[in-house]
C-alpha cells in the first residue's frame, strides 16, 4: 500500500528515516559477523558494539553532503 505524504518534507523525512534504519541494520551485521569488537580491544578508542561503530561512522553535526 502507497503511504500518502501531506508535504514534500513529510516524504524527504520518511525517506531519511528509512536510510538511516538501513544504515543501522547494515552496519549491525557487519559488526555482528565482524571480529572488530577483538580487533579493536587494545585501541584508543575501542569499539564494542554497533552503536560504538556508527558513533564512529556518523558526522556530527550531521551534514548534508
Amino acid at each position: 500500500m502507497r503511504e500518502e505524504y501531506r508535504s514534500t518534507s513529510d516524504r524527504r523525512l520518511a525517506v531519511q528515516q528509512n536510510q538511516e534504519k538501513s544504515i543501522y541494520g547494515n552496519v549491525k551485521l557487519m559488526i555482528d559477523g565482524s571480529k572488530i569488537p577483538i580487533i579493536t580491544d587494545d585501541s584508543a578508542k575501542p569499539l564494542k558494539t554497533n552503536h560504538d561503530c556508527l558513533a564512529q561512522i556518523i558526522c556530527d553535526p550531521p551534514s548534508v553532503e
